[in-house]
């Protein structure tokens, strides 16, 4: 007999990547760039994000995120998923997170990271879609600057 297939459950998801990232873990040496964003809401989140990029792909990721659980939960999927991304793929990840945030996401087997679902009960919050993508810009900053260049401060 057949069963229905489960739906993922989006908040469980949200949770266990949030908890991943509770306490920093940052990272050092000189090899480290490092740039925090600050989101303009009023509630002023911020991510901190330290990398060690060669030849244009993330080789180590560390973090501070003193956020919400919304960018909690993308910081540690990023922390989870980030190792050997290039910008190419950055740029398509941002491409799909836009589309799940306007409530049209593709569907899931062409996602690149399937647990970016876990942001379509954020589509409803449009005050909260800058929050969401505070790692990946921040990410984005970091990658788009040349690799010998001095990191921002900490």
């Amino acid at each position: 007999m057949h069963q229905p297939s489960q739906a993922p459950d989006f908040i469980a998801q949200l949770k266990h990547f949030a908890a991943l990232v509770r306490r920093d873990r940052r990272l050092q040496g000189r090899h480290v760039h490092t740039t925090t964003l600050t989101s303009e809401a009023e509630s002023r989140d911020s991510v901190t994000l330290d990398a060690v990029i060669e030849h244009g792909r993330v080789q180590q990721l560390g973090y501070r995120v003193r956020a919400c659980t919304l960018a909690q939960a993308t910081t540690g999927l990023m922390a989870t998923r980030a190792e050997g991304l290039d910008l190419m793929t950055l740029t398509a990840l941002e491409q799909q997170i836009a589309l799940i945030l306007q409530d049209t996401p593709p569907p899931a087997e062409s996602l690149i990271w399937p647990e970016l679902l876990m942001l379509q009960n954020a589509a409803a919050m449009p005050s909260r879609h800058d929050v969401a993508l505070l790692p990946f810009h921040a990410l984005r900053h970091l990658m788009s600057a040349p690799e010998d260049a001095p990191s921002d401060s900490p």
